[in-house]
């Protein structure tokens, strides 16, 4: 290795998500780059053949790419998140130019794609231009729902509160309803898994799946992600509602550990969503499930 140019290309890939590292043991001034891969989880190989072979496992099928759709790598392009978004980009005439990932994050074992950014150059047909000062943040979809409970004049609806690092609001939490995203790739069914959110955020089983009614899909923040809610309403009976203020009242807590997810049931009226901390995501999702309804 009389030149360390490779060394510097690989540092700039090294969250691409497309380095496959090999290297054989007698290779002199590698030790950095052996740390760098032992901190992402990374294998090491110490043979041609091996480096080849887990190279090929990766891209399996593969999958035929042309024009601009070669930037993608082939883990962002197998994603339902990516193929969601580029077959609504196609749909409305648009092409792809151009892409770079920013970065990813994945969950392992067994490794699958939870979000990533992507920088993107875009041909917008109908006005006939390029975009490119933009970029795409993408998760996995959500499934959300509005629980509510009628009493009197009044409806309460079950909310969660819990801490996210880009909370900010003066409360320090944020406000939201129950809901997240199907983290395996075999957790599919959309009802079941808002019945699962549901259990997890504020403990609350519901057997009779039933009694889930859909709303709707829709995106939540399209100036900046591409992701999309599956919203579900579900009126709750009076014992249930009753088991929730009796948790909102001891300030249980629910989530999942893991996670490092805690969050806190709160109810809230009607009357109260103007001056709350829900974010106008939040409380479009609640319009739609109390106004909207068919």
């Amino acid at each position: 290795m009389p030149g360390f140019t490779t060394n510097i290309e690989f540092g700039e890939d090294l969250h691409s998500g497309k380095i496959v590292y090999g290297r054989p043991d007698s290779a002199e001034k590698c030790r950095y780059l052996d740390k760098r891969m032992e901190e992402l989880q990374l294998p090491i190989f110490n043979s041609l053949s091996d480096t080849l072979r887990h190279a090929m496992s990766l891209l399996g099928q593969g999958a035929p790419r042309k024009h601009g759709e070669v930037y993608i790598p082939l883990f962002i392009w197998n994603t339902h998140q990516f193929q969601s978004w580029y077959s609504n980009l196609k749909l409305a005439g648009n092409r792809l130019e151009k892409a770079k990932i920013l970065h990813h994050a994945e969950f392992k074992p067994p490794k699958h794609i939870f979000s990533y950014i992507l920088w993107v150059k875009i041909w917008i047909e109908k006005e006939k231009r390029y975009k490119e000062n933009e970029f795409v943040f993408a998760r996995k979809d959500i499934n959300t729902v509005v629980a509510y409970y009628r009493i009197d004049n009044d409806t309460k609806i079950a909310i969660i509160k819990e801490f996210r690092s880009s909370v900010n609001n003066p409360d320090g939490f944020v406000y939201e309803l129950p809901g997240g995203s199907a983290i395996l790739p075999t957790e599919i069914d959309p009802l079941l898994n808002a019945k699962h959110e549901l259990e997890e955020e504020v403990g609350l089983v519901i057997d009779d799946i039933s009694r889930f009614k859909y709303l709707g899909r829709r995106q939540l923040v399209a100036t900046l992600s591409s992701h999309q809610a599956e919203l579900y309403s579900i009126e709750l009976r009076k014992e249930e509602y009753e088991q929730l203020l009796e948790a909102e009242k001891k300030m249980k807590t629910f989530g999942v550990n893991d996670d490092t997810e805690r969050t806190y049931v709160q109810l809230i009226s009607i009357s109260q969503l103007r001056d709350s901390f829900l974010d106008f995501s939040m409380l479009g999702m609640i319009y739609q499930a109390l106004y909207f309804q068919s």
